[in-house]
This record gives structure tokens, sequence and C-alpha cells, in this order.
């Protein structure tokens, strides 16, 4: 259902099926809940795994006949390491739908070694500049002094 749902670019079910019915007399209740039902999950692998998305089994979704994942009236209410708990309004069969990816809100790594590197030659550069400053024996002044100790605190605030 792709109006309900933004599929993972690589998505796997993570926790087992759960189906819940409610019967009245004998008869299967197939209405809407008044309030929501709150399904708790245990994750069945918590290496990465982000972006989790509570699901449904869809049946009138037509997705080679047989029906289809949808998140429509379901929602994530709660998220740790280990478990998930999703709120739906309506009772099927359930399961937390997640994405095989270690980044959680897109492609974090690279940014992290780009900011790394630029921090590092942003630091040689600035202990290059003061190991110049020092080695001017010749320009001994106020303004030499304050040089030399911006660009120790230039450093340390770097780090």
């Amino acid at each position: 259902d792709k109006r309900s749902l933004r599929v993972p670019k690589r998505p796997v079910i993570n926790t087992p099926v759960v189906s819940i019915n409610i019967h009245d007399n004998e008869e299967l209740v197939k209405r809407t809940l008044d309030k929501p039902i709150t399904v708790q999950f245990r994750l069945l692998e918590t290496e990465e795994r982000s972006k989790p998305i509570c699901v449904f089994w869809n049946h009138s979704i037509l997705v080679r006949g047989i029906g289809g994942w949808s998140a429509k009236g379901c929602e994530v209410v709660f998220r740790n390491k280990t478990h998930i708990s999703c709120q739906c309004h309506h009772m099927t069969s359930f399961a937390v739908l997640m994405d095989i990816s270690r980044r959680e809100n897109g492609e974090i790594l690279p940014l992290k070694t780009i900011t790394y590197a630029c921090v590092s030659v942003s630091l040689g550069a600035i202990f290059l500049t003061f190991l110049f400053l020092a080695c001017l024996r010749t320009l001994r002044s106020n303004q030499h002094s304050i040089r030399k100790n911006l660009m120790v605190a230039l450093f340390f605030s770097q780090l």
C-alpha cells in the first residue's frame, strides 16, 4: 500500500507475525475499534536494523492476488533497543517492518568521514601556524604573543 506505507529500501520483517481476533458470541468482530490496541513486539534482530514501521496484513491489497503489508491505522508508540510497541485501530495480523541498515536517518557514515577529515586538516594547519609563529624569534611583540595564544585557543576549541 504505497499511499500509507513508506517502504524502506531493504525491508525485512523483524518480529514474529501476531494475529489478533475478537469473537462476540462465536462471531468474528470485523469493525474498527473505538480505542486502539497496543501490541508489544520483541525484535528478532537488533543489530543493523532501523526505521521501524508497524504494519498489518491487508487482504484487500492486490499484490500478486494475496494482499500486502500496510501501515494505515498503525503507529509506533514506543521503541527501545529490543522492543517496539505499536498501536492499531483494527485487528488482523501484525508485524514490524524494518530496514536492513545501521543508519537511522539517511547517510550518516560519509558525513562523519568528511567531518573528521576536515577537522584533522584544520587542526594540522592551526598546529603548523603555531609552530611557525613560535619559530619566529625576531617578532617579539604583543601582537605576536596574541596570535600564538589565538592559535592555541583555536586548536583546543577544535578538539
